[in-house]
C-alpha cells in the first residue's frame, strides 16, 4: 500500500530515532532530523540541526574545529549505546563505528561497518 512505510524503512527509523536519543542525552540537544541508510555492509545515519547554542557559537565565530573536537569527545559514548541497537535492528555485528560533524552545515553522520 502506498504511504505506509515498508519493514525496512521501519527498521531503519528505530536507528534514527536511537541517534536522535544518545545525541540529545550526551550532548543536551538531539537533532530534528536524522535519515538512516543502509548500503551492504555500511551503515549510516546523516543528522541535522544537532548543534547546541554553544556549539552554534563557536561554529559562527569561526571555530568549527573545536565543535568537532566535543563532538569527539562523545564518539565513544555515544557508539557504545548506539551499537547493540544496531546489531538488534539489523541482525548483525557492527565491526567498527565512526562519527563526524561538519559545524558549517550542521549536519553529522554515524557510520557503521557491519560484519
Amino acid at each position: 500500500m502506498e504511504g505506509l512505510p515498508s519493514a525496512e524503512g521501519e527498521r531503519l527509523g528505530r536507528i534514527s530515532n536511537a541517534v536522535v536519543s544518545a545525541h540529545r542525552r550526551h550532548a543536551g540537544r538531539g537533532p530534528t532530523r536524522a535519515k538512516t541508510y543502509l548500503f551492504d555492509d555500511t551503515l549510516v545515519t546523516v543528522t541535522g540541526d544537532g548543534l547546541t547554542s554553544l556549539e552554534r557559537t563557536l561554529a559562527e565565530g569561526g571555530r568549527p574545529e573545536m565543535v568537532r573536537t566535543l563532538r569527539m569527545s562523545l564518539r565513544d559514548a555515544i557508539g557504545a549505546e548506539l551499537r547493540p541497537v544496531v546489531e538488534e535492528t539489523v541482525g548483525r555485528p557492527v565491526l567498527s563505528h565512526a562519527s563526524q560533524t561538519l559545524p558549517e552545515l550542521d549536519i553529522g553522520f554515524e557510520l557503521f561497518v557491519l560484519g
